[in-house]
């Protein structure tokens, strides 16, 4: 039997053990001795290290790291601790530059084009999805929304210099297709600057086109000087048939004059132009705007020239409309050509860009079928 006094020493100390565990939580399942043998079993000496072990076996669902520590202070000082400790995350800033380029143009380069629109004046943006699965409600106890998408684009809010990074890749890499000039006004908002990456951009057709439109949203691109191709709607350039004149040719009433869309691009083309010149490329920039195709329904349905002239189709007669709209461009081409020579005259850039562009329009001009 232990005398009174022992007792009463013991039970201090047996106090301040529960106190400790109760600062702990049971770590049940997950870590076991190699041996199979309960994890309260001594260790066992090894002769040759002359020293105790214990090989254990450590489960976790998360990356991990064993730091190693010896309690300082309290009821436990001197003991010694294993600690788990959560493994860094991935770096990806560690990489070369070269491939997380590589990365993020796997992540955000897409074959098809990039259509956006404007829904009650904020920007809707339908790609770069990963998955299909809908949000199917607001979870109570983790108090967030549930199975939500994913979305790629997602990698662009990690941190400012990954921002900068894949900005330019989504914008160097993809064709970009908008509705209206509000929508491309309002993406160079948001986009703080990244625009001027722009390579390729669409500027589709819609109800109510008209030069108004067409030069609002080129005056927004005048600073994009990374630009490649700019495509118009059809409807800016094309001549259609008037079914109430038996289908005699006349202009679109959305379609522009080339004087108009000269006046239009002038400040885009100069800007290009300037920022060609400094990097030494080569080329006519006025090349770089083009219409787009036929997109009414029956040239969407009957591609065939042959198939379309046996319906009442506004361009049916699709070799008048090419031939209408290579002269269209020609005169948009030489108007373009003398408006920007005597420009860069005035602004001492001039015989260069002069001879570039001369050089240039006589070999499409001799590129071109003589007519009769």
């Amino acid at each position: 039997m232990s005398s009174p006094d022992a007792s009463a020493a013991a039970a201090p100390e047996a106090n301040a053990g529960d106190r400790i565990m109760e600062q702990f939580l049971p770590w049940e399942g997950s870590c076991t001795l190699a041996s199979g043998a309960p994890l309260g079993r001594p260790s066992t000496f090894d002769g040759t290290t002359s020293s105790f072990r214990h090989a254990v076996n450590i489960e976790s669902d998360i990356s991990y790291c064993l730091k190693q520590y010896t309690i300082m202070t309290g009821a436990m000082q001197g003991h010694r601790a294993l600690i788990l400790v959560p493994a860094g995350n991935f770096r990806l800033l560690d990489l070369p530059i070269e491939i997380r380029q590589m990365i993020y143009g796997y992540l955000l380069t897409r074959e098809e084009p990039i259509k956006l629109k404007r829904y009650v004046g904020r920007l809707v943006q339908q790609s770069f999805t990963q998955g299909t699965t809908k949000s199917d409600g607001w979870n109570v106890e983790l108090r967030k929304w549930s199975s939500r998408e994913q979305h790629l684009l997602a990698i662009t809010g990690v941190n400012k210099e990954i921002h900068q990074e894949a900005a330019e890749v989504l914008y160097s890499t993809n064709r970009f297709v908008f509705q209206d000039p509000q929508t491309l006004s309002l993406l160079s908002k948001l986009a703080r600057g990244g625009t001027h990456h722009f390579r390729h951009i669409e500027l589709s057709s819609s109800r109510g086109d008209s030069s108004g439109h067409l030069a609002a949203a080129i005056n927004v691109l005048k600073d994009c000087a990374s630009l490649r191709s700019v495509r118009l709607p059809h409807a800016s350039v094309c001549y259609n048939f008037d079914p109430a004149s038996n289908f005699r040719s006349r202009r679109s009433a959305d379609s522009v004059s080339a004087k108009t869309l000269v006046d239009a691009c002038l400040p885009l083309l100069f800007n290009l132009q300037k920022a060609r010149h400094q990097r030494q490329i080569m080329g006519n920039v006025v090349d770089i705007l083009s219409n787009a195709t036929c997109d009414c329904a029956w040239c969407k349905l009957m591609p065939n020239e042959a198939n379309r002239r046996s319906i009442h189709c506004h361009c049916k007669d699709f070799a008048t409309v090419k031939e209408q709209e290579d002269q269209f461009w020609k005169t948009f081409k030489d108007i373009a050509g003398k408006r920007l020579a005597g420009k860069n005259k005035v602004n001492g850039l001039g015989k260069k860009f002069t001879s570039i562009s001369g050089t240039l329009d006589s070999l499409w001009q001799s590129s071109q079928p003589k007519t009769s």
